[in-house]
Order: C-alpha cells, then structure tokens, then sequence
C-alpha cells in the first residue's frame, strides 16, 4: 500500500492531465469583438469593444498591450467574503504588461477595450461609372463591405483578401444615418450596436463613408505571444478621404 496507492494516484494525474492538454492543446485563445472608427482624413482609429482570453495552463509571460490601449477588467460585482481577489501585477516600463494574476488557468477573462491611435490602414476606393473598386488596405481579409458615395447610394463588395483588388456593385440601399449615430455608440450596449450596424449599413452610413466586416482584428492587440485568434465581430467605420473617393 505505501507504493501502489501513490502509483495508481499519479497515474491517474496523469491520465486527466494528458486528456485535457490533448483536447484543448497548449495555446491559448483569444476572442475579440470590436468597432473601429477610422478617420481617413487625420489617419486617426478610434476602438472600442471586447477581449476574451481562455488558457489551458497559465500563461508565464502574462498580457502586452500598448500604452494607448484602456483595458477595464470584467469581474464579478460581488464577491463571497469568504473570498478573496487574486493578487495581480503590472509593468509599464515598455508597455502595459499584466504580469501575473490577470488569467489563471481554464477560467475565461474578458477585458473592456478603448483605444484611439494614429493608423495608416485605408481602403483606396474609386468610383467608375455604374460601380467602383477598391483595394483592400485594412490589414485583414473583409467578410463584406459597404460604401457610400457622396450621394448616399450604397455599393457592396464580399470576400475580398487583405491587399486584395476588387469591384463593388450598387445596390438599392440608401445612406440614411443622423451625424449623431456614432456618437451614441459609445453610451449603450456595444456588443448590441455591432449586431445593428452589420444588419443594417444603410441606417449607419453617411455619405463619403464605409463599414467593412473584418475577418480578423487588426486594431487589437492579441495580447498573448503564440495566441489562437477567434475573431468575432470586427467592424470598420471609415470616413474616406473625400479627394480620393470619387
């Protein structure tokens, strides 16, 4: 009994352990969901929206993020006073570094994300006759995109790579949106105006404007090294640059 009990329990270790890490792997996932407003005409990108982290092990290197990136942990409102908060460190020296006790092994953490930067990504768009084209300068591939011209008539294009040519079509959709609709973005459920925004272009788009669905999450940050990305829900608001878009 002093080596078979000890040998079956660390067998039996073992055989848990190896079955999570072979159904789950080593990396980590993260998930984002979030709207970009970019402003063509000053190269400035305004964020806001989610991020979802999920590990297997605890990560060693904790979380990088940029100085420009505000992150409001999502935490439980009440805690049992039986409880106490994990003990979490940070490191601004080089960049905002979450060191330790911001993701512990198999439990979700979610961050609320704000940035504004000064961006360089852009989608050259020329109108021609019935149509218009674009190329694709957003640094990720576009599920689907919608333009504005400077009539409020709506083109739409699918499926195009990041870098890529392509061609958008007119459709019958009309710009419709008050120069408030952005502004109220920021005062209600996120999560709630992205699903609208993808639903309905014509009630957000103004004139000169575009909404692109991303396939990818170019303006966050991944935040963990070798990180899986889910991207969710990643939208572009653009505001062309009038001198080009014609």
């Amino acid at each position: 009994m002093l080596w078979t009990i000890p040998a079956i329990s660390l067998l039996t270790c073992l055989i848990v352990a190896g079955f999570s890490l072979l159904g789950e792997g080593w990396n980590a996932t993260t998930k984002t969901e979030a709207l970009t407003i970019l402003d063509e005409t000053v190269h400035r990108a305004t964020t806001i929206g989610w991020a979802g982290f999920y590990s297997p092990i605890t990560p060693s290197e904790g979380l990088h993020f940029n100085y420009d990136t505000e992150l409001a942990p999502q935490v439980p409102q009440y805690w049992d006073y039986r409880r106490t908060l994990p003990e979490r460190k940070m490191d601004w020296t080089n960049n905002q570094h979450l060191e330790s006790g911001w993701i512990a092994a198999r439990i979700p953490t979610f961050f609320k994300v704000r940035k504004s930067e000064a961006r360089r990504e852009r989608l050259n768009i020329r109108q021609t006759g019935d149509g218009a084209t674009l190329v694709n300068g957003l640094g990720a591939d576009i599920a689907q995109v919608w333009w504005a011209d400077a009539n409020g008539k709506i083109y739409s294009a699918e499926s195009i790579a990041a870098g890529a040519q392509a061609s958008m079509r007119a459709t019958d959709l009309k710009a419709s949106a008050l120069p408030d609709r952005l502004r109220k973005v920021y005062n209600g459920d996120w999560l709630k105006e992205f699903k609208a925004f993808a639903e309905k272009p014509e009630d957000v788009l103004m004139p000169n404007c575009y909404l692109a669905v991303l396939n990818g999450a170019p303006f966050v940050e991944e935040g963990l090294k070798d990180v899986k990305l889910r991207a969710a829900r990643n939208l572009v608001y653009g505001v062309s640059d009038q001198n080009r878009a014609r």
